[in-house]
This record gives structure tokens, sequence and C-alpha cells, in this order.
């Protein structure tokens, strides 16, 4: 008689190296996209005095992202000297992580006054021929491109604890 048998096996994977090795992955993603955030945002805003720009270096700084913020020392216009807001600004700008069980993100809040209202409106006194700004828009739906082209999980071969698929005898 003559028989041959083949065994397959299901591979286990460790979980939790798994879900350690998937958080890690995104949360370099995720820093990546908040960094796409301000990088565009900061294109989006025009510096006067530099108070609005200035309070997204808060975040830029925390994620990696190079602004600059180059106020105008003068106006043209009403041939008047600019004083600086950037120290301002830089107060104004709020940023924190937020991790859980399931998710990782970031948020970022800016508390300058005009920020808020030109960057969703044509709100000023002059109106400004610039706004709205649409930067947290913009800066939004660019990280969020990045996500969806970047996010990824591990290779579950990476994480396998019984790496034999079969057996023949």
């Amino acid at each position: 008689m003559i028989s041959v048998t083949i065994t397959g096996y299901i591979p286990f994977i460790d979980e939790a190296k798994y879900l350690a090795e998937a958080r890690r992955i995104n949360k370099e993603v995720v820093k990546k996209a908040a960094e796409v955030f301000f990088l565009t945002a900061a294109e989006e805003i025009p510096v006067w005095s530099g108070e609005a720009k200035a309070s997204l270096l808060v975040g830029a700084k925390e994620v990696g992202a190079h602004i600059t913020v180059s106020p105008k020392t003068y106006d043209e216009v009403s041939k008047t000297s600019i004083k600086s807001r950037v120290g301002i600004g830089i107060s104004q700008g709020e940023f924190k992580w937020i991790e859980n069980k399931n998710d990782i993100k970031f948020n970022f809040k800016s508390r300058v006054r005009h920020l808020s209202l030109l960057d969703n409106e044509a709100i000023s006194n002059p109106p400004r021929k610039s706004a709205p700004w649409n930067a947290f828009k913009l800066g939004r739906l660019a990280a969020i491109e990045y996500l969806q082209k970047n996010a990824r999980v591990p290779e579950i071969k990476d994480t396998m604890v019984n790496k034999r698929y079969f057996r023949s005898k």
C-alpha cells in the first residue's frame, strides 16, 4: 500500500504584535498627514502681521513641518509700520495627539479670531480680496487624500507565530 498525507496549518498570528505594528505604522502615516495639513494650510494664509499663520507653528513643529512666517514691516497703502504679531500667534495655537484603542488622530485649534473669520468668510474691515482663505478646508482635504493613499496594515507573515504552512509524509 502507498499513501500520502498532506497537512495544511492555519497560521497563528500574534495579535498583540500585529496591532502594535499597525499602530506604529499608522501613527507615522497620521503624523505625515498632519504635516501635509499644516503645509497646505500655511500656503493659503496670507501674511500681514504674522499672527494667523504663526498660530500654525505649534502644530507644525510637533509633526516636523517647516513653515516660514515673514510678516510685513511696512504698509505701502497706509504708509505705516506694521508691528509683528508672530509671538501672539504662536501662543494662540493648540495641538494635541489623541490616541484611543482603535484610532490615532491629531487636533489643532487656533484661537486667532480673524483667522477663523477670514478662513471661512470674506469678513473683514476693510474687506480683503483674498478671503475666504479656505486654509483649513484645503489642508483637511490634502491630509485626507494623503491618508487614503498611504494608510496600510502590516504584513501578516511578519506577526505569525507558526510560519509552517504544510507538512507532507
